[in-house]
């Protein structure tokens, strides 16, 4: 077993169906205690001998960054390191708040969460021969809950993170929900609709007919040749589901066909701007983000009148091109194009659907 001095902090974890306390242990590690995978392990993702895991390979580059911190810069690291215990604890207080944590052999290794950048840091300190480090402690908050709110803690910490990949996250949260789908109640909106958007945007990138077949990539996969990314894509289709109640009740197949549909048509009208990242926003981020939004109007208009034909949904388009300043490939060129198309921020991409927006409601 493994017996802590720990710190034990009680906070209201809250639930949309429950409000109930969550426990948390602060107290510390050491280095060679966080190395030692008795100890301390990482779900790690791996094609071939962990294909649930959730974790991201790690950066090289930021194993060498930290190095350079601990032993040239301030080298200290105040924030914890977050690492979870998805079995039983027990916790037994002593006077002055401080207690005694104890972790059963059978609830052994602990889930490492959050830092795991860090303990890589430190780990190549010490192979260059700097064993000074193996005593190094480290503060680690310990929480003591089951895998799934281990994933969506990892999702919710590094959502906050840019260039954190989380679409490994993404889809462990995926399988999660379709055996605990109470879960989706939860108040997670922004978490709950990306992953529940997993299954359209892999249809779109695996349907030969669909105009971004093999062309969206995940943090894990090449990403060479390809032109958005799966999180980024899933994002924007779990908005576009949440701008427009009425998709809750629309029959998921047919809002994937739409969507097939809906891309070919702009893949026709824009046969230069689209695929082409290198000198069109088309098929960039901001792009995509856009038209995707705007593609839950163009469905509520097909909806209404219900006419999902590829003729419907392309006449709508076609009044992008409409007006004395159509929307054109040129509109959408990188450097000689429209200034709105330029920038890549939320508050941008907004101004950029709107405006998309007026033309089609003219």
């Amino acid at each position: 077993m493994l017996e802590l001095d720990a710190l034990k902090v009680v906070q209201i974890g809250w639930r949309k169906y429950e409000r109930r306390n969550v426990e948390l242990y602060i107290t510390t590690l050491t280095a060679k205690e966080l190395l030692n995978r008795d100890i301390v392990d990482v779900d790690a993702w791996d094609q071939r001998t962990n294909p649930n895991g959730y974790q991201r390979p790690l950066s090289q580059y930021r194993r060498r960054e930290i190095f350079n911190y601990l032993t040239e810069e301030e080298g200290i690291f105040p924030t914890s390191i977050l690492l979870n215990v998805r079995g039983e604890v027990r916790f037994e207080p002593k006077e002055g708040g401080i207690g005694k944590l104890i972790i059963p052999s059978e609830s052994l290794p602990i889930w490492l969460v959050d830092g795991q950048h860090r303990v890589v840091g430190i780990r190549y300190c010490i192979k260059q021969g700097l064993i000074d480090f193996l005593n190094y402690p480290f503060p680690v908050t310990i929480m003591n809950l089951d895998r799934m709110a281990e994933v969506t803690m990892f999702y919710i910490i590094n959502k906050q993170q840019k260039g954190v990949p989380i679409d490994v996250a993404e889809r462990n949260l995926r399988e999660i929900f379709k055996t605990r789908p109470e879960l989706e109640d939860v108040e997670l909106r922004y978490l709950v609709s990306a992953v529940k958007a997993l299954d359209i945007t892999e249809y779109l990138n695996e349907d030969p007919e669909s105009p971004f077949y093999d062309k969206i990539y995940y943090s894990l996969s090449q990403r060479k040749g390809r032109l958005i990314k799966e999180s980024i894509m899933s994002e924007v289709i779990g908005k576009m589901y949440d701008k427009h109640e009425f998709f809750i009740i629309e029959d998921r197949d047919k809002v994937k066909e739409f969507l097939k549909d809906y891309w070919n048509a702009i893949k026709e009208l824009y046969p230069t701007a689209f695929g082409n990242n290198d000198e069109y926003n088309l098929t960039r981020s901001q792009g995509i983000r856009a038209m995707t939004y705007l593609a839950g109007m163009v469905y509520d208009e097909c909806r209404r009148e219900d006419n999902f034909t590829c003729e419907k949904i392309r006449s709508v388009l076609e009044r992008l091109k409409e007006g004395d300043d159509p929307v054109t490939d040129s509109w959408w060129h990188r450097e000689m194009g429209s200034d709105i198309t330029q920038a890549t921020n939320e508050r941008a991409v907004k101004i950029l659907y709107r405006n998309l927006l007026g033309r089609i409601k003219r």
